[in-house]
């Protein structure tokens, strides 16, 4: 376009120039030509200017009317270096997985748009629809897959939450590459919603819609309070109330429920958390030493979660088959506190009966821990350990 106008430029000018010279009427040849060139200059640069400004008005509209904004020089733009990533273990207060987790995203690999949740992938299409994958800015594509990302790191993906009043910053760089500045809240192992910052960056790779586009996640931080660790570790013995240890409820048919017969006669009622750890699986373990990591000294430490992972061991020794027992994830878990450092522990499972058809119960099993000689170990008294069914 600039070529064009000033190819019109010099032809307004010299036509102007040509026009003066020919209509001079008596003035000398040499007048004549000065005045042409003068007078050609100025008209010349009249219609340059009016050309111009038509021109710009008639395609300002146009980048206004909703389409993705362009990218004019790809070289204005800076070159994304993602940070190191680093490996985080994950406390019962923290929303996220640990970052060994198989669930955790890796850097690198490609994200698809395929993959997203309905209401994202719907969204993504409609978006879609209007973006130039080459040379627009899709920052708003790119939130979307970062939104995919964030959430796979949590614990429960189901609890995922994002702010939707929270101010979302976008920074694009080089080779449609975004960074993504957001918050995504989600439940820890105690049931609390925590708030956590995450930087995303994702680049397009290649696709030609939402059924094919790929992007590659380049980095994926979290940041913030990896959980309320104050208010999970600490409270007052003054604020947690008295437990009531009331009637023991109605205990279930042995043979139409999968229980030992008068399973609370039969099973111990003290156990040994050394004992017990030593007893478990490697991952079990790692995940008990992960639970006492996370606790204070003393006696307003909280040990519920350990409590509900001492409860197994008393829960199977009333089973007939305990090998045969599943137990329900966290999103099932509920604990009350009590004073003493005593717990209850309510949670999901199910037993096959004895024709070998599972059932499902609700179980609340009541421990109290008691200190002992060993250190970063108590002994854990049974309380109470009753079962009610809810479905077959």
């Amino acid at each position: 376009m600039e070529t064009s106008l000033i190819v019109m430029f010099l032809l307004v000018w010299a036509g102007m120039w040509a026009w003066v010279v020919k209509n001079r009427g008596t003035w000398p040849v040499f007048f004549g030509h000065f005045a042409g060139v003068i007078a050609g200059f100025i008209v010349a640069l009249v219609v340059y200017v009016t050309v111009n400004g038509l021109l710009h008005e008639k395609t300002t509209p146009a980048a206004s009317s909703g389409a993705q904004p362009q990218i004019a020089n790809e070289s204005q733009l800076r070159t994304f270096v993602p940070r190191k990533p680093v490996s985080r273990t994950s406390a019962p207060t923290s929303p996220l997985l640990p970052t060994d987790s198989p669930r955790y995203p890796r850097l690198s690999t490609p994200l698809l748009s395929a993959n997203l949740d309905p209401q994202w992938k719907s969204q993504y299409a409609q978006w879609r629809a209007s973006a130039d994958m080459v040379n627009g800015v899709n920052g708003s594509l790119a939130g979307l897959i970062c939104r995919s990302a964030a959430k796979s790191t949590l614990r429960i993906p189901d609890s995922a939450a994002f702010d939707e009043t929270e101010e979302l910053r976008s920074d694009a760089y080089k080779s449609q590459t975004y960074l993504l500045i957001s918050r995504i809240s989600g439940e820890n192992m105690e049931g609390t919603m925590v708030s956590l910052g995450y930087d995303c960056a994702v680049q397009f790779v290649s696709g030609n819609g939402v059924k094919d586009d790929q992007w590659r996640l380049l980095e994926l931080t979290m940041q913030g309070k990896s959980g309320p660790a104050v208010s999970a570790n600490t409270s007052t013995g003054e604020a947690l109330p008295e437990y009531d240890a009331s009637e023991p409820g109605i205990t279930p048919e042995p043979l139409k429920s999968g229980l030992v017969e008068n399973y609370l006669n039969e099973i111990p009622t003290t156990r040994s958390e050394l004992a017990t750890v030593q007893g478990m699986t490697a991952q079990q373990t790692l995940a008990h030493a992960q639970l006492r990591r996370g606790l204070i000294d003393g006696p307003d430490a909280n040990k519920r979660l350990i409590a509900f992972q001492m409860c197994e061991p008393f829960i199977r020794s009333a089973l007939r088959q305990p090998e045969l027992a599943l137990f329900a994830d966290d999103k099932a878990l509920s604990t009350q506190r009590y004073k003493y450092q005593i717990y209850t522990s309510t949670s999901l499972m199910k037993i096959p009966d004895a024709a070998g058809n599972y059932l499902t119960y609700r179980f609340g099993c009541t421990l109290q821990a008691m200190p002992t000689m060993n250190a970063g170990f108590d002994d854990w008294k049974l309380l109470d350990l009753r079962f009610e069914l809810t479905g077959s």
